[in-house]
């Protein structure tokens, strides 16, 4: 009886002991809670919009989660973060960054990170749980992370390293031409808008092939070139140099140039037309037709005009305005518009002898630049970094190299190229900006599982060379590539590099480094041809199926030294040939010059064009689709979003709406195609929201919208394009509106107070500078610059600019309303009160404009 009473006892004990370590454990902050277990779940963590971000630069970042249950109507009612510095800490539910407790709370995103100070590249492992709707704990969501950059200038020990090429080819192609218009007064100084044609016959003797001919020409404000009937190009810029090859359009006996060109505004403004046609004759001989008195013209639109043979007699000559260098124009002469470079290779080889814990590398390198180590490129981005304006702002970009890394002796590699910093072009629309040449900053920091630390930094002791396969590299003209010059090895260890230089020192760029926070580019999906054509002897049209931006892989075998030449555009012609007048100045011709051995592979590294069709030529043998594949590159935003229905008609509508997103979304709102590639402010404004129910965007205009506060002058003007390649700062409203337009679609679609907060104070200073210098006195605006841009009743009307038929007073006071509406509505939610009531206070009455009636428009605040 007894030992029974003490075995009772035991039992009895063992059993308050059992009870009281589970009561402890639930009660504890890691616990499971003392209710019952909720079946929520907790997914896609998200850091600053990122899932596992790597070297962020935001000291307080924003944690998101997503809550998943099979429950109809079960929300969050609570939740709580633990913020670990490492994984082992975390997964004993350890936060010792930060244990936020429980939160009784419904917020799942954009919940700002309140733990200890986040250093220099630190890591942060993290995770989350929450509270149904009836009090129930989830179990902890799976851990994720994020780990910080280089967050203080003198984090960087590095130095910018390159190599600086002074001089460039110039020669003046417009030494005959001179300067034309329609006589009457200094066309270079003002005439009536409208547009004037202009003829010249020339007559080309028998017994002389044509070995090339081009034409070179340019309009102020646009023309179309035609010879013997046919378009041969259009050009809008007077400060760009266009180039057309016009071999196969000229013929034996008499030819006839003509051109249109437009001189477009509202009032009378400078208008002329420059040219020379060059034609070089496989004999040696060359024959140059320029520009002169010799060209007549007309001012009205005949039937036949351009035709071969027309009747001119009834024409005028037209009237010489002057030498090439002339204002308004300047010196178009001598630049070179398609500028080339070789791509830039660096290496550096250092020793490791302990084992390693975590190795990272931080690499800005400009334009372009990819990240070699050991033999392979580091990771699957293209076209690092983001675009930025590099006088202001740079992006670094981080890799976690932990796994790459061996024992003894690494080499570290990069390739650069000339994106958008040595620029691809010199002279064209207002003359595109240059930062100078290719130029690398990297800096690698190795942890060692002892607890010491090694820096690998970009300096003197990298070697360089210019001497690698990569001959050119142009975003708008296409990359060269010899096979040939392929240097193997260079990337790993035991490669002789006594032939490279030292690199050197350089400059630089002056913008302060940032973090690159948005997704990187990728190459998504590769596409198979749908078909092949032959139109021309030694000619192949290969046909992607679908209109994309990318890039052409190739397969060949062939002869050492054989080129293949690959151009692309969207469309062709009706003789089924390739179609460039639509890609205007941009050449987006790839060449691989082969090394003759086995099947070879090749692709661009540094460039990207819109197109649906490619022209082959020099092919060795007779190509087929197996030889080529489409490579579709874009920012590689997660899509979010999807539609079907039982229409096959609007499917294929969204199918081409997301395919037509991808194109434009490469770091910048960018169109695609021809010469611009620039990122223009004012279609985003319209279709932003369209791309946030597909893709998502929020990283993506984030930082954009701080790309225009960067651009923005003190006086509080936005430029029409951001980054500012194109310094276009033409003092309007419509396009640099989306400085207000997007903030406030963001914060309402994402419900991010911080874009108000951070583009604030940019919007009040546009706000303030079109009230300052457009507002009239019954507080319209005239100012526009584009109108109704691309309006679908006006657009193919002839020569005239698709600026529509709506009237531009009324679309800028519109504009001006509604920057003031938002701008006013935001100042109220960031209780800016006081910026409201002196400045956002306006009241528009009803007043009558030169050419509509102004609405009544009274903004009235309520406190």
């Amino acid at each position: 009886m007894l030992m029974y009473m003490i075995q009772l006892m035991q039992r009895v004990i063992f059993l308050i002991i059992l009870f009281s370590i589970i009561f402890l454990y639930q009660c504890a902050p890691g616990g499971t809670n003392a209710e019952a277990l909720s079946t929520v779940q907790l997914v896609d963590l998200r850091c600053e919009y990122r899932g596992n971000p790597l070297g962020i630069d935001v000291l307080k970042p924003r944690l998101s989660w997503n809550i998943e249950s099979d429950e109809s109507g079960q929300k969050q009612s609570s939740y709580q973060v633990l913020v670990a510095s490492s994984e082992e800490k975390l997964a004993k539910n350890a936060g010792d960054l930060w244990n936020s407790g429980k939160i009784e709370s419904d917020q799942s995103v954009h919940v700002v990170y309140e733990g200890n100070k986040l250093t220099s590249r630190m890591q942060c492992f993290w995770k989350v749980r929450v509270w149904d709707k009836d009090g129930n704990s989830s179990a902890w969501s799976k851990p994720a992370r994020w780990s910080m950059g280089l967050l203080e200038p003198s984090d960087w020990t590095a130095q910018w390293i390159g190599r600086d090429i002074p001089g460039t080819n110039h020669h003046n192609d417009f030494q005959f031409s001179k300067w034309i218009w329609f006589p009457g007064g200094n066309p270079a100084e003002m005439t009536s808008p409208g547009t004037c044609y202009f003829l010249r016959p020339i007559v080309l003797s028998g017994g002389k092939k044509i070995k090339k001919a081009q034409y070179l020409i340019t309009a102020d404000n646009r023309f179309s070139l035609y010879v013997n009937g046919e378009l041969a190009g259009k050009g809008d810029n007077a400060k760009e140099r266009y180039k057309f090859d016009v071999s196969a359009l000229l013929h034996t006996g008499k030819n006839t140039l003509a051109v249109a060109a437009t001189n477009r505004g509202p009032e009378v403004n400078s208008a002329g037309l420059i040219g020379v046609l060059r034609i070089e004759f496989q004999q040696g001989d060359t024959l140059i037709v320029p520009m002169d008195r010799q060209w007549n013209t007309f001012s009205k639109k005949v039937p036949g005009w351009k035709d071969n043979g027309f009747d001119d007699s009834d024409w005028v000559p037209a009237q010489e305005i002057g030498d090439c260098g002339i204002e308004p124009w300047g010196d178009i002469s001598m630049a070179d518009v398609h500028t080339r470079l070789p791509a830039y290779m660096l290496r550096n080889d250092f020793i490791i002898t302990k084992k390693v814990k975590r190795a990272v590398a931080y690499v800005c390198g400009l334009g372009f630049f990819e990240l070699h180590l050991n033999g392979k490129k580091v990771g699957d981005h293209v076209m690092d970094p983001g675009l930025t304006n590099y006088s202001k702002r740079l992006l670094y970009v981080t890799f976690d190299i932990t796994d790459r890394l061996i024992s003894g002796t690494n080499v570290i590699g990069t390739i650069l190229g000339n994106g958008r910093f040595f620029a691809p072009r010199t002279s064209m629309h207002e003359g595109m900006r240059s930062y100078g040449f290719p130029k690398l900053l990297l800096q690698m920091r190795i942890e060692y599982e002892n607890g010491t630390t090694q820096e690998i930094v970009s300096d003197q002791s990298w070697k360089l060379t210019l001497d690698g396969p990569i001959r050119a590299n142009n975003e708008y003209d296409g990359e060269e590539y010899d096979a040939r010059m392929e240097q193997d090895g260079w990337d790993r260890q035991g490669f002789d590099d006594s032939e490279w230089q030292n690199a050197r020192p350089v400059e630089s760029p002056n913008g302060f480094l940032q973090a690159q926070m948005i997704e990187p580019m990728r190459v998504t999906q590769a596409i198979q041809p749908t078909g092949i054509a032959n139109p021309k002897p030694g000619m192949y049209i290969i046909d992607m199926g679908q209109a994309f931006y990318g890039i052409v892989r190739l397969k060949v075998k062939g002869p050492e030294g054989t080129k293949v030449i690959m151009r692309s555009a969207y469309n062709i012609k009706a003789d089924g040939t390739l179609k460039t007048e639509d890609n205007r100045g941009a050449l987006c011709t790839d060449i691989y010059t082969l090394k003759g051995k086995d099947d070879e592979i090749w692709q661009p590294n540094f460039k990207g064009q819109g197109y649906r069709y490619v022209e082959v030529t020099g092919f060795p043998g007779v190509p087929t689709v197996g030889n080529f594949e489409g490579l579709v590159i874009h920012t590689d935003m997660d899509s979010v979003g999807n539609f079907i229905c039982s229409s096959s008609l609007l499917n294929q509508l969204f199918n081409n709406v997301r395919w037509g997103q991808r194109m434009y979304r490469r770091s910048v709102p960018l169109d695609p195609d021809r010469d611009e590639r620039q990122g223009w402010l004012g279609d985003p404004a319209k279709d932003a929201e369209s791309d946030a129910y597909n893709f998502n965007v929020a990283s993506f205009y984030a930082k954009w919208l701080q790309d225009i506060r960067l651009d923005q002058r003190l006086s509080g003007e936005i430029p029409d394009v951001s980054p500012s390649y194109y310094p276009y700062y033409n003092k309007t409203i419509v396009w640099p509106s989306v400085i207000t337009i997007i903030p406030e679609w963001f914060y309402n679609f994402y419900g991010d107070k911080q874009i108000l907060m951070d583009n604030y104070e940019s919007m009040k200073k546009f706000v303030s500078f079109i009230s300052e210098h457009h507002q009239n006195s019954d507080f319209t605006v005239d100012k526009n610059e584009y109108g109704d841009w691309c309006d679908a009743s006006t657009m193919g009307s002839g020569e005239r600019e698709p600026t529509g038929a709506t009237s531009r007073p009324l679309i800028s006071t519109s504009y001006y309303y509604n920057n003031v509406m938002i701008t006013a509505s935001i100042a109220q939610l960031l209780g800016k009160t006081e910026d409201d009531i002196s400045i956002f206070f306006i009241i528009i009455r009803k007043q009558e404009c030169k050419n509509f009636p102004v609405p009544c428009f009274n903004i009235v605040l309520n406190y």
